[in-house]
């Protein structure tokens, strides 16, 4: 299995700054866009152009902790790589589900008052 260590912590806060990062990219991206009545159209836009920046931002980089994990001969590195790169996968991957469902029910919301 995996081990623990002290750069376990440190990339647990980076996954915290990249999931930040595409909150506020996601964020941005749905206020930059034309108010619309048509919820789903407007989450689709948003789905569309900030996803296409959160995942050619995160892909390369996790296919380099993955490359990097698998031949780098430094411990640290070894344990360091795989953890980062499931962190940044599955940050990836909640933003862009989780966190857009909760961004259409505030979009909802601000539509009803």
């Amino acid at each position: 299995g995996l081990t623990r260590g002290p750069t376990t912590i440190v990339g647990t806060l980076a996954v915290v700054a990249v999931g930040i990062l595409h909150l506020l990219t996601i964020v941005h991206v749905s206020d930059s866009l034309e108010a619309s009545p048509d919820i789903v159209r407007h989450i689709g836009l948003t789905v569309r152009r900030a996803g296409v920046s959160i995942t050619v931002s995160t892909v390369p980089v996790i296919v380099a902790l993955v490359v990097a994990g698998l031949v780098c001969p430094i411990p640290a590195l070894k344990h360091f790589c795989p953890y980062m790169a499931l962190g940044l996968g599955t940050v990836s991957i909640l933003q862009l589900t989780f966190f857009v469902a909760c961004l259409t029910l505030d979009f909802q919301r601000t539509l009803q008052h």
